[in-house]
């Protein structure tokens, strides 16, 4: 999440963040096999982070174990 790229904008950035992550995710469970497990590596410091991760997975489809 960078708002310099989003012409300083907080709000544009974590949104712009969000998406990259959720399409990310919507195109691993496309490809994934049925059945098939995926493992995730993910570091964040802040709540948030890990909020839009998990919404991320859930909104593509996956069911965190």
């Amino acid at each position: 999440m960078e708002p310099s790229r989003h012409g300083g904008d907080k709000q544009k950035a974590a949104q712009a963040y969000q998406d990259m992550m959720h399409q990310a995710f919507k195109e691993a469970n496309r490809v994934l096999k049925d059945g098939g497990i995926m493992v995730v590596v993910y570091a964040h410091k802040t709540t948030a982070g890990w909020s839009t991760l998990i919404d991320s997975l859930r909104r593509a489809g996956f069911i965190i174990t």
